[in-house]
């Protein structure tokens, strides 16, 4: 089943203005993905020395009418990456063994927070892809039917099926092949990054995501503003 669903214009102009007070009208501390992740229910693997790293250089994605600056995104270095794929590569080793149905109810819970989330998420994406509200609410409810599709394939698929020919008994079995790295357009910044990483991950494998440079908001992956720039707004 869909996840779309009409909405009124009374709806959408009380999200627009969500996102605009969370852009630079409300303080609030930021949230590091590790700590968001685990409030959720979501996993997460740290790097390799088991600690957060800051990354290379930092980009503020500004608004060009008011100057107010939605978040904070930051662009890794190329020994990062390295040091990204390597913890990976370890996560791998715990998570291609975690049971399909725990992996699948990992794409529902994701699910979930997107519904819950999704005036928020499509607000962002016009804000950054300036998307029509009807094709933000689109590209948002794709991502939740990924999830959802994803999840129920794959518990599916997890039963062994039989191949047999005379005199041999086969059986047909999937299994994790290991890091997969993810890098989404700025187009549509949601679906297909939550698609392919939804796929990877049900499936047993690790995922590397990098949102579009042009449109990373949308995709909930970055921090959100300091504290000093919305009082420095006021």
């Amino acid at each position: 089943a869909s996840a779309r669903s009409g909405c009124s214009c009374a709806d959408w102009r009380r999200a627009r203005r969500a996102a605009r007070r969370a852009a630079g009208c409300r303080a609030r501390p930021p949230v590091s993905e590790p700590a968001r992740c685990a409030a959720s229910g979501l996993p997460t693997a740290a790097p390799a020395s088991g600690r957060r790293r800051r990354a290379g250089r930092g980009r503020c994605r500004a608004r060009r009418r008011s100057g107010t600056r939605p978040g904070r995104v930051a662009c890794a270095t190329a020994t990062q990456a390295v040091q990204a794929i390597q913890a990976a590569k370890e996560a791998f080793l715990n998570w291609r063994d975690v049971p399909v149905n725990e992996r699948a109810a990992v794409l529902r819970r994701a699910a979930q927070i997107m519904r819950e989330r999704r005036f928020e998420l499509s607000a962002w994406i016009v804000h950054e892809s300036a998307k029509p509200w009807r094709e933000a609410d689109a590209d948002v409810a794709e991502s939740i039917d990924f999830c959802e599709f994803y999840a129920d394939e794959m518990l599916r698929l997890d039963h062994p099926r039989r191949r047999d020919v005379p005199g041999e008994e086969n059986y047909m079995i999937y299994e994790p092949r290991g890091v997969a790295v993810v890098i989404a357009p700025w187009n549509f910044p949601l679906a297909i990054l939550a698609g392919m990483t939804a796929a990877a991950v049900v499936t047993g494998n690790t995922a590397i995501m990098k949102p579009s440079e042009q449109s990373s908001k949308g995709t909930g992956c970055s921090s959100p503003p300091r504290p000093r720039w919305r009082r420095s707004m006021a």
